[in-house]
């Protein structure tokens, strides 16, 4: 990287000296930073390099970046197939799970290698013999054989309804569904030195979803809200005939008939909703 620097300032210093334009010096620079950064690219996941188990990635700041996996069992090491997300990948031998989040690999501490599985459709969810995970974190009594991902973060099992690793209360489990793409927040607590499953009531958790009588903002029930007619229009907004809602929060004065979003979804200061009185951003009338 020193080096890529040194040709950078070197080229830059005899553009100056030969009287280059400033386009030319930029053109220049861009094209010694794209040399610079190909030279880090690497096909991200899980190898196995001269029969020894790894982690390949690579940044800018870092470039090139190899982790070792403790205690891996090359005999048995498997690679699970990537779904959906490039940035989350698993391993595993017939004892351990590994995950690679964040340039960083973390061995699941209760996983069974030999019979972890991811889920079908998600990145996220994934189960051994015992237990259910999202994320590689244990989902405290959620029930293996009737559990089911239904997006990233939102999931079920014959009972209960989960957001991550929290449980949403739901009314209805037989009628509850997602209604719009969610968030649920990384469980890891990840210092360098002391990476560790975070309790799941300091994580965040949001999105919209709903059962025959409820409608849910995260892991809120939103009494407000009329379910029957509940519609999710985005991560944040959602209205019934009469109401509409920000982040599970009630829009006061705001016309749910003519309420919409602003399409394409602006940047800076602009709305991102209106209806026929005002325009609003973030839920909050401009």
């Amino acid at each position: 990287m020193r080096s890529t620097l040194s040709m950078v300032l070197s080229l830059l210093a005899l553009a100056t000296l030969c009287g280059c334009s400033e386009q030319a010096r930029r053109d220049a620079l861009q094209t010694l930073a794209k040399q610079a950064t190909s030279q880090f690219k690497v096909d991200r996941g899980f190898h196995v390099i001269d029969g020894q188990p790894c982690y390949l990635d690579s940044n800018a700041s870092e470039g090139r970046i190899s982790r070792q996996l403790p205690n891996v069992d090359p005999k048995t090491f498997r690679i699970l197939p990537r779904v959906g997300n490039e940035r989350v990948f698993y391993a595993a031998d017939a004892n351990r799970v590994y995950i690679a989040m964040h340039y960083n690999v973390t061995e699941l501490p209760t996983a069974d290698g030999a019979a972890f599985e991811l889920l079908t459709g998600s990145y996220s969810f994934g189960r051994d013999k015992r237990s259910v995970f999202y994320l590689g974190v244990a989902i405290q009594d959620a029930d293996r054989d009737t559990f089911a991902a239904l997006s990233d973060c939102f999931a079920k099992d014959s009972s209960r309804a989960y957001l991550g690793v929290k449980p949403i209360p739901v009314r209805d489990i037989a009628t509850w569904a997602p209604l719009a793409d969610g968030h649920a927040e990384d469980p890891w607590y990840r210092p360098s030195r002391d990476t560790h499953p975070r309790p799941a009531t300091e994580l965040a958790a949001f999105g919209w979803s709903k059962d025959i009588c409820t409608v849910y903002w995260g892991c809120d029930a939103i009494d407000a809200a009329e379910a029957m007619h509940f519609v999710a229009l985005s991560k944040f907004y959602g209205k019934d005939n009469t109401q509409v809602f920000s982040s599970g929060e009630l829009i006061l004065g705001a016309d749910s008939p003519s309420f919409a979003l602003v399409d394409p979804a602006p940047v800076g200061p602009r709305p991102d909703a209106a209806d026929k009185n005002r325009n609003y951003k973030y839920g909050r009338p401009l």
